[in-house]
Order: structure tokens, then sequence, then C-alpha cells
């Protein structure tokens, strides 16, 4: 957030942020994964891991849009995490 509310507005931005979500090792803050208690705890980490990211990648949205840029903005996901590991879904 810092980076898109202090940078130079007359130039452009590219902004790469390299998530370390969503795969293994399934870990993840209790506040996030506490949501997802009714659920097995292989799945609750990784739902929980998915709304951390979720989270994430809202406050640079909405960061974005206080900035007035939100019309002139691409917004990129990419995965480089392969497949879905049949175990944990």
């Amino acid at each position: 957030m810092r980076i898109i509310n202090e940078r130079n507005r007359d130039r452009p931005l590219f902004l790469y942020v390299p998530f370390n979500a969503v795969h293994g090792p399934l870990q993840v803050p209790e506040n996030y994964s506490e949501p997802y208690s009714h659920l097995r705890r292989q799945r609750q980490d990784y739902v929980g891991m998915l709304a951390a990211m979720d989270e994430a990648v809202g406050q640079i949205v909405a960061a974005v849009e206080a900035q007035e840029e939100l019309e002139n903005t691409l917004f990129l996901f990419s995965s480089d995490n392969g497949g879905v590991n049949a175990g944990v879904v």
C-alpha cells in the first residue's frame, strides 16, 4: 500500500506481488483459519490461506481505488504452482 500511496503519479506503476499462497506447506495465522473450524484441519488451513490472500488483494485494489486510478489499472493474476493437490481439496 505504501508503494501505491507514495508513488509519483506522473509515471506509470508496475507492481509485482508474488503471494506465497495457496499451496503447501499449509500454514496460516489462526484468525484466518478459525472461521472455518467446521472443516477438517488441512482444508481449514487451505481455505484460511485463501482468505488471507483475498484480504491482501482487496487491500491493493482499495489502495488503487483511493488514488482514483481503478479505471486506469490492469490487474493480472497468475499461478505457477501447478495443479490442484487432490489431498487438500
